[in-house]
C-alpha cells in the first residue's frame, strides 16, 4: 500500500518527447483477431528513430491505460528504449477481445501475449526502427507471463529476444499462489462488498503515515483488505461478469448478486468455469522455473527474476524449491508485493542498476 500511495501518477501525455501510438496488433486467436496495445517511441527531430525495444507486461487485471504500465514506459523511454505495452489476460481489454478460450487458460493466454509481441516487432522492424536489443520486463502476474513468453520465444525458431527478460515480484509456483491470495480473499470477504466511497478516508490514512512503525494493527488490517479488495478482486469480478456477458453464460446471479460477489475467489473461478485450466497450473507448467530452464536448454539465458520475501504471493520457502541457476534469482529481503516502487531514491538506484546497459546485474 505504500508503493500505491507513493507511486508517480502520470499518462501517456505526460512523458515528454515520446510518439504515443495506440495499435491493435495481430493475434490468431482473439476471435476479433487483434489485441490492443501501446507504443511509446524515441523521436529526434520530429523522427521516430532506431531505438532498442522493451516490451512491458503488467499484472493481473491490468489494462494499457493502467497507471503501472505507463510508469515503467516512462522509465524505459527515459532510458532510450522503445517501449510497447500489451494488457494482462485477466483484465476487461483482453477479455473484451474475445479470445478462442476460456479465461484463465494460462498458457494459451502467454502464447496470446506472445504472438501479439511479434506482430508489434515486425510492424516496428519493417519501419527500421528496431536496435539490437530487445528485452521484456514484466511485474506480478505479467511477471510469469515473462518467463513464459522467453521460453516460448526460445523454441519459436526465430527468437526475438536480445536482451534480457526480466521478472519482478512473480507468483513462483501458481498453485500455491491461489491459494495464498485465497486465503487472503477468505479472510476479508465480509468487507468485499463496501461501498467504494467509504474506502477513500481508510487510503488516505494509510497514506498519510511517514512511516510504516506508526501503523496500529487496525491500519494493518485495512491495508491488507485494501490491497486484496483494490489489487484483485474488484477487478476480479469485473472481469468475470465481462466474460459472462460475452460468452452468455448467465453465470452471475441477480438474485444473491452480493453473496456471490463476495465469496468468489481463484479457486473458486476455476472450479467454475476452468476445471482443465486448474489441472493444467498444479503441473510443472504452472512453476515459473520450468519456463526459465526451457529457455536456457534453447540457448536463452537471460531471464532474471527479482522478487521480496515478503512478498504474499510466495511463501519464502517457495524459492529454496525452485530449481534455478544461483544468478537468475535476485530476493530482496522487503518490499512486499512490488512495494518496492514506493522507496523513492532507492528505488531509483535500483531500477538504474537493472536496466542500464553497463548493468552490474548479470
Amino acid at each position: 500500500m505504500i508503493g500505491v500511495c507513493r507511486a508517480e501518477k502520470i499518462k501517456y501525455k505526460d512523458i515528454k518527447g515520446a510518439v504515443i501510438l495506440r495499435k491493435r496488433v495481430r493475434v490468431d486467436t482473439m476471435n476479433s483477431g487483434r489485441l490492443p496495445s501501446v507504443f511509446v517511441l524515441q523521436n529526434e527531430n520530429g523522427k521516430i528513430k532506431n531505438a532498442p525495444l522493451m516490451f512491458v507486461l503488467p499484472g493481473a487485471f491490468t489494462t494499457t491505460n493502467s497507471e503501472q504500465p505507463i510508469r515503467m514506459a516512462n522509465r524505459f523511454f527515459k532510458k532510450g528504449y522503445h517501449v510497447v505495452t500489451l494488457p494482462n489476460p485477466w483484465g476487461v481489454e483482453f477479455v473484451g477481445e474475445r479470445p478462442f478460450f476460456t479465461m484463465g487458460s494460462f498458457i494459451k493466454e502467454g502464447e496470446a501475449i506472445y504472438m501479439a509481441m511479434r506482430s508489434a516487432y515486425e510492424r516496428l522492424n519493417s519501419l527500421n526502427y528496431i536496435g539490437e536489443e530487445v528485452s521484456v520486463m514484466g511485474i506480478s502476474g505479467g511477471g510469469y507471463i515473462t518467463a513464459m513468453v522467453a521460453g516460448m520465444d526460445s523454441i519459436s525458431g526465430a527468437p526475438l529476444l536480445t536482451g534480457f527478460a526480466t521478472s519482478i515480484a512473480a507468483p513462483m509456483i501458481w498453485s500455491e499462489t491461489i491459494v495464498h491470495l485465497d486465503k487472503l480473499m477468505i479472510e476479508v470477504k465480509d468487507r468485499l462488498n463496501t461501498n467504494i466511497v467509504k474506502l477513500a478516508p481508510i487510503f488516505w490514512k494509510i497514506c498519510n503515515r511517514e512511516d510504516q512503525s506508526e501503523y496500529d494493527a487496525k491500519l494493518f488490517e485495512n491495508a491488507k483488505f485494501l490491497t486484496i479488495y483494490g489489487g484483485f478482486h474488484k477487478h476480479m469480478i469485473t472481469s468475470i461478469e465481462l466474460f459472462d456477458k460475452l460468452n452468455n453464460l448467465n453465470s452471475v446471479p441477480k438474485k444473491g448478486y452480493k453473496r456471490w460477489r463476495k465469496n468468489m475467489n481463484f479457486s473458486s473461478f476455476y472450479k467454475k468455469y476452468n476445471p482443465r485450466g486448474l489441472k493444467l497450473i498444479k503441473t510443472k507448467w504452472g512453476r515459473i522455473d520450468t519456463w526459465v530452464n526451457l529457455a536456457k536448454r534453447n540457448g536463452y539465458n537471460k531471464i532474471r527474476i527479482i522478487s521480496s520475501l515478503d512478498d504474499f504471493l510466495n511463501v519464502p520457502e517457495v524459492f529454496e524449491r525452485l530449481e534455478l541457476e544461483e544468478n537468475r534469482l535476485y530476493l530482496i529481503p522487503f518490499g512486499g508485493h512490488w512495494g518496492i516502487r514506493g522507496f523513492g531514491a532507492w528505488f531509483n538506484r535500483f531500477f538504474d542498476l537493472t536496466f542500464d546497459s553497463n548493468s552490474i546485474i548479470i
